[in-house]
């Protein structure tokens, strides 16, 4: 770690950034347009001030110390957003460039966000996205992320933005065949002796299911699992009740291969939130793209 106090040179660490992503200093030599031999004593100086090694110099490579990787995460994000920044107002107008890293849920992800994201994309050539789908929380800071798309009520972290930026609804549903073989429940407590599907995963949401009323020794929970889309599959198998956004199965009611169970009196509603790091300048590719979620889904834009 760096020595206590010691003071960041950012120009010689938009260096080092460039000598680790490069791997080597003649190519860094020639990203910076600066001469190897710079390259060199500016990284040397850099570790002398932190009182830390960076890097690992061999006759082949050079690779980062496990203290350089740490500081390249650290850095290279800020340096991106300083450079996205520096450019759109060199244009004259906010101008989306760069890496955009985003992790959403991955059935509302792929039904509401995916379309949204591709017409961003198209929008913003010099965009690439960097996605990952799954109903597990990824950390923002830690796992570098720019945008975190959340379904229902949960902790946000210090330094998190949340904003809403949809609704969607919950459903009790379950297949014909098994409803027809057990009957329709009209009450919670009427819940008592039926199989329920339920989710295990973090989204409070898919799991919030109002069947406090049925006691756990009536309660049976007949499969368990941390994905939204295998739940709705294991529904249409007829092998349960399950509780589900109305937005991942509107077509499944539609024509009736689920069933709505009215278990309660009337719609049960969650927040879809988007998160992202607090910064005073947020990049022009994280801050568009907020925007357009927010255009499209209805909200009024950050």
């Amino acid at each position: 770690m760096p020595r206590s106090g010691a003071n960041i040179d950012m120009e010689a660490v938009r260096i080092f950034v460039a000598v680790v992503q490069c791997g080597d200093f003649t190519k860094a030599a020639k990203k910076t347009g600066l001469t190897r031999s710079a390259i060199g004593k500016t990284i040397a100086r850099l570790e002398a001030s932190l009182g830390i090694r960076l890097l690992h110099r061999t006759t082949r490579r050079i690779m980062p110390t496990s203290d350089g990787e740490a500081m390249h995460d650290r850095f290279a994000p800020i340096l991106r957003d300083i450079e996205d920044a520096e450019t759109s107002m060199q244009a004259g107008e906010m101008v989306a460039r760069g890496t955009l890293r985003l992790t959403m849920p991955d059935a509302y992800g792929r039904v509401r966000v995916l379309p949204i994201l591709q017409r961003y994309l198209e929008r913003w050539p010099d965009v690439s996205a960097i996605v990952s789908l799954t109903d597990h929380i990824l950390d923002i800071v830690d796992d570098g992320l720019d945008v975190a798309i959340r379904i229902g009520a949960q902790p946000i972290a210090s330094g998190i933005i949340s904003r809403t930026i949809d609704t969607i609804e919950g459903v009790h549903c379950a297949a014909p065949t098994y409803l027809k073989d057990r009957g329709l429940p009209q009450t919670p407590k009427g819940l008592e002796g039926h199989d329920l599907l339920e989710f295990s995963g973090p989204r409070r949401f898919l799991t919030d299911l109002p069947v406090q009323d049925c006691s756990a020794a009536q309660r049976r929970v007949r499969a368990t699992y941390d994905s939204a889309e295998a739940l709705k599959i294991s529904c249409l198998a007829g092998l349960g009740i399950a509780y589900l956004p109305r937005v991942l199965i509107e077509t499944e009611l539609a024509d009736g291969r689920l069933i709505a169970v009215p278990l309660s009196e009337g719609p049960i509603l969650a927040d879809v939130r988007v998160l992202y790091p607090a910064k005073r300048h947020l990049a022009p590719r994280v801050r568009l793209f907020i925007d357009q979620l927010v255009d499209e889904l209805g909200r009024t834009p950050i």
